[in-house]
């Protein structure tokens, strides 16, 4: 084997290693991306919370303005943050906040990490405001087993132990509750197959992309149905951003084959919510250069800038550029544009 050959297997293992954490990252983090896509619509929200909350709570605030607030503070982020109004406290201008926590996986860490949230967002509060305001923590959970959190940050932490601690004990420890939307839950999935729940198509999806990779035709239907439904309530959101979004949420999560793809291009045609001539395909070369203008040009992505590090190592070495195309996967025009921009 020749020495330019070694190299280039060399550099194709490396690439395989760093694609792999990229795209474990972005698969990661696309259902935070399909979760926020949807449910920073408030209408949207406002849905969702009705599966929690009682009928008084729902009495006491003015759901229609339900707006998003801040979601980052300092060196962190949350998913989503909204506030509601109080109705029957105008004067006072109480307002209660709400943190929207979407997880796909058990994360030991939660209650911490809101309880961290919770803090950042009352000295928010209180250093714009002059005031604290309530908060509550909700959790949307969609993950591919059974939830595993308890209910509350003492149940979480201290599990067994927890009762063995005198009651006195407990009334002077720090605590509190989550509300869940737990997608596996009786309730949740009623709402998913109720036409009038404008979310449905995105809570049904979320419930069953664990089980898409195979999916029937009528299941591939029912998808493409439900969505056309959502796409009708979507306001103050572009409809292809969504329909990018949805595309792109199925192709990292589900490992659909060609051949689904082509059922799934048919059936929005005949829907009437994408036209003949390649749409599918023009999706994905979005979504395709999207990715690289954030990756390549940004640079924001750690992931990606080891990969294109790999890139840059590859025509430094002078290999043939078709060679680092048939290694990265990248097409020759975007090995040429990387190669452009750093001269």
């Amino acid at each position: 084997m020749s020495k330019k050959t070694k190299q280039a297997l060399n550099l194709k293992n490396q690439t395989l290693e760093f694609k792999k954490g990229i795209h474990k990252k972005n698969t990661a983090f696309s259902h935070d991306k399909f979760f926020k896509l949807f449910y920073s619509n408030p209408d949207l929200a406002t849905e969702l919370f009705e599966l929690i909350f009682s009928k008084k709570e729902m009495k006491a605030y003015d759901w229609k303005k339900l707006k998003i607030e801040k979601d980052s503070f300092e060196d962190k982020r949350a998913d989503l943050i909204f506030s509601v109004p109080f109705k029957k406290i105008p004067k006072m201008k109480l307002t209660l906040f709400i943190l929207l926590e979407h997880k796909s996986y058990y994360d030991k860490n939660l209650f911490h990490q809101l309880l961290d949230y919770q803090v950042l967002i009352h000295r928010h509060n209180k250093d714009h405001l002059g005031y604290l305001q309530p908060i509550i923590p909700v959790l949307f959970y969609h993950g591919r087993q059974n939830m595993k959190w308890k209910s509350s940050f003492l149940e979480e932490n201290f599990r067994d132990s927890l009762f063995k601690i005198p009651l006195e004990t407990r009334k002077n420890m720090l605590n509190y509750k989550l509300k869940v939307i737990d997608v596996n839950a009786p309730r949740v999935q009623r709402a998913g197959k109720d036409k009038r729940f404008k979310g449905r198509g995105a809570l049904s999806l979320l419930r069953e992309i664990w089980s898409l990779k195979n999916p029937t035709d009528s299941k591939l239907r029912e998808i493409v149905l439900d969505f056309k439904e959502l796409f009708k309530s979507i306001e103050g959101q572009r409809k292809e951003d969504v329909l990018l979004g949805i595309t792109e949420y199925l192709k990292q999560n589900t490992g659909l084959s060609a051949k689904n793809w082509k059922k799934i291009e048919d059936l929005m045609v005949k829907e009437g919510f994408l036209k003949r001539g390649g749409t599918m395909i023009n999706m994905r070369k979005i979504i395709r250069e999207r990715a690289l203008e954030e990756g390549f040009q940004k640079g924001q992505d750690k992931g990606q800038q080891k990969f294109q590090k790999v890139i840059l190592n590859m025509l430094k070495k002078k290999l043939d550029i078709s060679l680092i195309a048939e290694v990265t996967g990248l097409s020759k025009a975007e090995i040429k544009k990387l190669k452009n921009s750093h001269k």
